[in-house]
């Protein structure tokens, strides 16, 4: 695995004051963020910052590809309306090809995924 298709991953560390959940970029060979919370005995914290760590670390491998500004605009949920709308007609069919549904799916089927893979200059 080269470092451009390498995963983002997280790791509990401390800075001598603070505990730290700091993600790693693979392709930068560096840490590029941390998540900052005391770990004290009476809260949750440790949990509820590792979980936002995790969900950053997924967001970021499941989300590498896309460009920015697809991201900021929905894309990701454009796939998934386009996914279920697309599984829904699929259901009838013979009615959905008569209704022109099945060309109608194809149509923002193919504009999402085209979205997805645009790059900007």
């Amino acid at each position: 695995m080269t470092n451009a298709q390498a995963r983002y991953t997280y790791s509990r560390d401390t800075d001598g004051c603070f505990d730290l959940w700091s993600i790693y970029a693979p392709s930068e060979d560096r840490w590029f963020a941390c998540i900052r919370f005391w770990d004290e005995p009476d809260t949750n914290e440790a949990a509820e910052t590792e979980a936002q760590a995790r969900h950053i670390v997924a967001a970021l491998n499941a989300c590498r590809g896309i460009p920015t500004e697809a991201l900021e605009q929905g894309i990701v949920k454009e796939l998934v309306d386009t996914l279920d709308f697309f599984f829904n007609i699929m259901h009838d069919y013979r009615s959905s090809v008569e209704k022109g549904y099945i060309q109608l799916a194809m149509q923002r089927s193919n504009a999402a995924i085209t979205r997805t893979r645009e790059r900007t200059v």
